[in-house]
């Protein structure tokens, strides 16, 4: 029997040098991806559907199988 793959969630912290912008403790330290831009944009007060790569790091998300299409941000 053959089990799925394990669900690897994509999570999110906010880069050191950009950590003044952002005073939520749950943003400063990594967390889920999609928690993360859901206090950012609450914290905007902002319908951007993402969050800004040369502010913040990623890790984590399952890996691109082939015959996939690409992988989006969509829900960071």
């Amino acid at each position: 029997m053959r089990y799925p793959p394990p669900i690897v969630m994509r999570e999110a912290r906010v880069r050191r040098e950009y950590a003044h912008r952002y005073q939520e403790r749950e943003i400063r330290g990594w967390g889920p991806a999609a928690r993360v831009a859901e206090l950012v944009r609450a914290n905007r007060r902002t319908e951007q559907p993402r969050l800004p790569d040369e502010e913040f790091e990623f890790r984590g998300g399952s890996p691109r199988r082939p015959g996939l299409r690409a992988r989006t941000r969509r829900t960071d």
